[in-house]
């Protein structure tokens, strides 16, 4: 009977569902916590980025634009099929991908079972499943948290991979056939998470070079054809992104263009470890790769393709890590310490905000627990532990230095250090178990040892509140606090005059953020001068070219149509490939009688935007007739076929008869 209850407890089913289950817990009461949050239902940043294109694509722009893509493409549709099921219920989508993550999970416990036993499993699954910062991506409708969840698969099937031909006949051609098919799938398991988290990319190359040299005992023809498998199926996800991008762009990018970008951000002069944009970057995923391609194209003296600009600054990251090798060694250093710190490198949300509106957040491992314990696993098990899962994690690690370290860019580590803290975990227990008490101290020695190393070597971020009240003023904005903004807003600017070198070359920018929310709440409550003000010196601070909009709008209605078209006109020098500036100048110059110089912009702006079906549209709408709107409505039909019968579409038509 006790034999029967081992057995059962030790079922690969009990451990998947046992871990399943108990991962949904804190799962659930986070998501419970997080509803009540003042930031629960703020989308920022990246996230905002990802809905937009999400319910492009729920619209029917199924390419997402006429350009390369610019940050790994596979979420926006993943979230797009999410919205069609539950809507844009935040609760319902972070409850998916809370399920997702569970389920990762579970299978990060199966990996730990085949490789080191069902009770090794259970706690690596256990681990995985109270991971903090995993729990909080989840919550974020961000990439991170689904790509983890599928790292975790991933894991388990590599296991499965290897210990099913460790212990078979490498001589069985048939057996040799059904790995390599199990290698191609999942090799495509993992090329579908590259097309979440592009770094994986070099740990998937990684990857496919070690399986050629782990399989070279049976023979070099059997270890390439794994390899190749495997490979192929990698690439298989990856192809029709790279066809996409050539169709649309006319370049060869195998996934996205941001790549230069991001290495220079962790390579270039400015480079710390953390995220560190260069001044001409403003902070904004719909903004920052457009000021990398402009800021290229001036320095090189002509307009360069996204793919060129990529290059560009590749090169220029290299030159400056060649320049000074001492820096540059440094740094990586130093990045390795980042990577290896128990703290947070926060970006996007603010983990420490989220720990004071959700508290069970404070109670959950992070990077703290899991980078010590999986230390001492390693040095306990390594001889135990399969080559290529050592390898896999050693690659995904790797895989970060060459850029910047956010903390939620260290997620994809979190099944693989579960796997070998679970093993810690196991062998304590059996060793308090059995009172086998010198193996008992051993084990904690060793994990206190690990915990001491990371507090010793490790780099934590520094505290940085005006960060915090950055998040804060989007969260008062996005709940019409208005007279919250005000007060976060003036704090912030004391906080710029009390510190005025503690922000570097982003000061500036910092300050157009704050004098930016000082302006809108103004406006909002009934203080639109005062606000125009605001805005004015916002502008002076960091031109944009949605705050010269603003600002020419208000002038028009408050100052003058002749002060409002002197801006519009100022804001288009600043700005010349902004083919909305440019309508709003066109409305105004029609306005005063100035026809000839409207059309001229609005011409303009058909020739900046050919991909914008919106620009073509309006652009079509105010020619009204003649050749150039014509051609700006065909290419408007051109982009939405689907408009080409709509009454809109019709009268314009009769228009232009």
């Amino acid at each position: 009977m006790k034999l029967r209850r081992f057995r059962l407890a030790g079922g690969a089913g009990i451990t998947a569902l046992g871990v399943f289950a108990l991962a949904l817990v804190p799962r659930l009461i986070y998501l419970a916590q997080l509803g009540g949050a003042p930031g629960g239902r703020l989308l920022y940043l990246d996230a905002q980025y990802y809905a937009e294109q999400a319910a492009r694509i729920l619209g029917g722009d199924w390419i997402l634009g006429l350009r390369p893509f610019e940050m790994a493409p596979l979420y926006p549709f993943l979230l797009a099929g999410a919205v069609s099921l539950v809507g844009w219920d935040f609760q319902a989508l972070r409850l998916i991908q809370m399920v997702l993550g569970a389920a990762g999970c579970a299978a990060t416990g199966l990996a730990g079972r085949r490789l080191f036993g069902p009770g090794a499993g259970f706690a690596a699954g256990l681990l995985a499943a109270g991971a903090g910062p995993l729990i909080f991506e989840e919550g974020n409708l961000l990439k991170e948290g689904p790509a983890t969840g599928l790292l975790g698969l991933f894991l388990w099937g590599l296991a499965a991979v290897e210990t099913t031909e460790t212990a078979g006949d490498s001589s069985d051609r048939r057996a040799a056939g059904a790995g390599s098919l199990k290698l191609l799938l999942l090799g495509a398991l993992l090329g579908a998470i590259v097309l979440l988290r592009e770094q994986l990319l070099i740990a998937g190359a990684v990857l496919t070079l070690a399986i050629a040299w782990r399989r070279r005992r049976g023979g070099w023809s059997r270890a390439w054809q794994g390899a190749g498998a495997f490979g192929l199926g990698l690439l298989l996800p990856i192809l029709p992104v790279t066809a996409r991008n050539l169709a649309v762009g006319g370049e060869w990018v195998l996934l996205t263009t941001s790549g230069g970008e991001s290495f220079y951000m962790g390579n270039g002069p400015q480079a710390n470890g953390f995220y560190s944009p260069p001044p001409f970057v403003r902070l904004d995923p719909k903004l920052e790769h457009e000021d990398f391609l402009i800021e290229a194209s001036r320095r090189e003296g002509r307009r360069l393709r996204p793919a060129e600009s990529s290059r560009y600054w590749f090169r220029e990251a290299l030159s400056s890590l060649a320049a000074d090798p001492g820096r540059a060694v440094r740094l990586y250093l130093r990045k390795l310490r980042i990577l290896l710190a128990s703290g947070y490198p926060e970006d996007n949300y603010s983990f420490s905000l989220y720990r004071r509106w959700c508290p069970i957040l404070s109670f959950l491992p992070g990077f703290g627990v899991l980078i010590p314990l999986a230390l001492a696993g390693l040095a306990i098990g390594w001889r135990r532990a399969d080559r290529l899962v050592l390898i896999f994690g050693a690659a995904i690690g790797a895989a970060l230095l060459p850029f910047f370290v956010f903390g939620r860019f260290r997620l994809p580590l979190i099944p693989w250090l579960a796997l070998f803290g679970g093993l810690v975990v196991a062998r304590a227990a059996a060793a308090l178990r059995e009172r086998r008490r010198r193996e008992l101290a051993a084990v904690v020695l060793i994990t206190l040892l690990m915990l001491g190393a990371q507090r010793t070597i490790g780099l934590e971020p520094k505290p940085a509140p005006f960060f915090e009240n950055i998040f804060l003023l989007h969260v008062a904005e996005q709940r019409q606090d208005f007279q919250g903004m005000e007060r976060i807003g003036r704090g912030l600017l004391a906080e710029l005059e009390a510190h005025p070198r503690s922000f570097g070359s982003r000061r500036a920018e910092l300050r157009a953020e704050a004098l930016l929310a000082i302006g809108r709440a103004r406006i909002q409550t009934g203080r639109a001068g005062s606000g125009l003000e605001a805005l004015r010196r916002s502008y002076r601070a960091r031109p944009r070219a949605d705050v010269a909009a603003a600002i020419v709008g208000l002038e028009s209605k408050l100052v003058s149509p002749a002060a409002a078209e002197r801006s519009a006109a100022a804001a288009v020098a600043d700005f010349p490939a902004d083919s909305y500036l440019r309508l709003q100048w066109a409305e105004l110059l029609s306005a005063r009688g100035a026809p000839q110089r409207a059309r001229a912009q609005l011409e303009a702006a058909a020739r900046i935007a050919p991909g914008d079906p919106a620009v073509q549209f309006e652009v079509a709408r105010r020619l009204g007739s003649g050749p150039a709107a014509r051609a700006a409505l065909d290419r408007f039909l051109a982009l939405k076929p689907e408009e080409r019968d709509s009454p809109a579409v019709t009268a314009l038509r009769e228009q232009q008869r």
